[in-house]
């Protein structure tokens, strides 16, 4: 059975304001040239062999030092962390060996096929995969746990309260020692929902979609992701 990660309602758009490259400069037509006029399960399939053909996966110690490499822009000891502003560095150069207030979140849950809970191995591919790895507050990390994401807050309307559809929700989401930036919300128990801040909406959005066209669970070690 394929590992289904449920996402509703997730806002899968960057504001302008996020949008720094240029699409003409980047945009080469002739790069999907070769996935013209294929159908959803060939386009699906296309995909997983162009994700996958150069992936080289990283170790997991090796993957937490690449995101302190997240260095904040207004502070280049502190990392940028994904649901509640910075962090202190720990990991690399003359930070190693620092308490670390931040760990590494998992957007793709590693219960939904990802980690060891999902009977892969602690070096499986999905898990250590950079494209779904980021940094975040330990206790936010745990606070979100394997929630789905979902348009908790009432946006665009006012991005810190609760949607109609979500009464009595947290934002921002708290836990005893952290909270999250403007926009984060929680809602419900048994997993429940989440909500990330507005400004990584977009970039978690691709990120799953990533997940879910990278792994069909033909590599060893890996499992059919699905959204």
């Amino acid at each position: 059975m394929s590992p289904i990660l449920p996402v509703f309602l997730l806002i899968a758009s960057l504001s302008t304001a996020d949008a720094t490259c240029d699409p003409a400069a980047l945009y080469d037509p002739t790069y999907a040239a070769d996935a013209a006029g294929k159908g959803g399960v060939e386009v699906s399939r296309w995909l997983h062999l162009r994700t996958s053909a150069f992936h080289e996966p990283v170790s997991y110690t090796a993957a937490w030092n690449a995101l302190e490499a997240s260095i904040d822009s207004h502070n280049a000891s502190h990392v940028r962390v994904i649901y509640g502003g910075h962090a202190p560095k720990c990991r690399t150069g003359a930070y190693y060996g620092l308490e670390c207030a931040w760990n590494r979140e998992h957007l793709w849950p590693q219960s939904y096929g990802v980690g060891e809970s999902s009977g892969l191995t602690a070096a499986a591919p999905p898990r250590t995969d950079l494209h779904a790895l980021v940094p975040s507050l330990k206790a936010l990390n745990s606070a979100r746990s394997n929630r789905a994401f979902a348009q908790i807050t009432d946006w665009p309307n006012d991005d810190a309260r609760c949607g109609p559809q979500f009464p009595g929700c947290e934002t921002p989401a708290c836990t005893k020692t952290a909270c999250g930036v403007r926009g984060t919300a929680q809602w419900g128990t048994d997993p429940g929902f989440w909500t990330p801040p507005a400004r990584y909406r977009g970039f978690i959005a691709r990120a799953l979609f990533y997940m879910a066209v990278r792994y069909d669970g033909d590599e060893p070690n890996t499992r059919n992701l699905t959204l």
